[in-house]
């Protein structure tokens, strides 16, 4: 429904600068469109490389659910 892409920490701190076990916070703000239904929504993050593309947990998944996140009806 929605999603938003960029390298960590505003394009300041790319993956290839990481220290191993570095936390690097990234705060991200993403918004649904109001057309948006009601319902489950999952919470995903992804991380991928120009050269490769996505890349893949153990397991084969191209992402982790980090929430799951209702949206209820709208008020009347």
């Amino acid at each position: 429904v929605a999603q938003l892409d960029g390298e960590p920490a505003n394009w300041t701190r790319p993956t290839t600068g990481w220290a191993e076990g570095e936390i690097v916070l990234d705060p991200r703000v993403l918004a649904l469109p109001e057309s948006a239904p009601p319902g489950d929504y999952h919470l995903r993050a992804g991380m991928y490389t120009i050269e490769l593309g996505r890349l893949t947990t153990p397991d084969g998944d191209d992402g982790v659910t980090i929430a799951i996140l209702t949206l209820d009806d709208a008020p009347p």
